[in-house]
């Protein structure tokens, strides 16, 4: 349903609007608001009032903040990540994998990510840099 500023007064009701929460937006005095719920907005001001019914945000209703983007953001689970590490880091972890108690070179990896992740996030909670752990 189309908000007409014939419905002005109903539409502050509904909103909890009083006459000061909104004279400053319509450039009016808050006698004026009142004037306009007693006696309805004036012709030649209807489409101001129209305007700005349809376009007011509560105040008190805070947009969503987006949330800073996450690894799966950018790799869904279940999707693959290509390493091209050149051949003496790839020796270099192939030697520490060998000296491991892993099975696989997967298995490997992913625990020793989830290693440098942990102390990454332990170190920055600690830091004090506002980041939660």
């Amino acid at each position: 349903m189309k908000e007409t500023a014939d419905d002005f007064r109903a539409w502050m009701d509904d909103r909890r609007l009083k006459a000061a929460d909104v004279c400053e937006a319509l450039q009016v005095t808050e006698q004026t608001i009142h004037n306009w719920r007693s006696d309805g907005v004036p012709d030649r001001r209807k489409p101001h009032v129209e305007t700005f019914m349809r376009n007011w945000t509560d105040p008190a209703i805070k947009p969503a903040e987006s949330a800073p983007p996450t690894l799966a953001d950018y790799f869904p689970p279940g999707s693959s990540i290509v390493l091209t590490p050149g051949e003496k880091r790839l020796d270099r972890w192939t030697e520490a994998f060998k000296k491991s108690d892993y099975r696989t070179f997967r298995e490997w990896a992913e625990c020793g990510l989830d290693d440098l992740a942990d102390k990454d996030i332990k170190n920055n909670t600690h830091e004090g840099n506002g980041t939660d752990g």
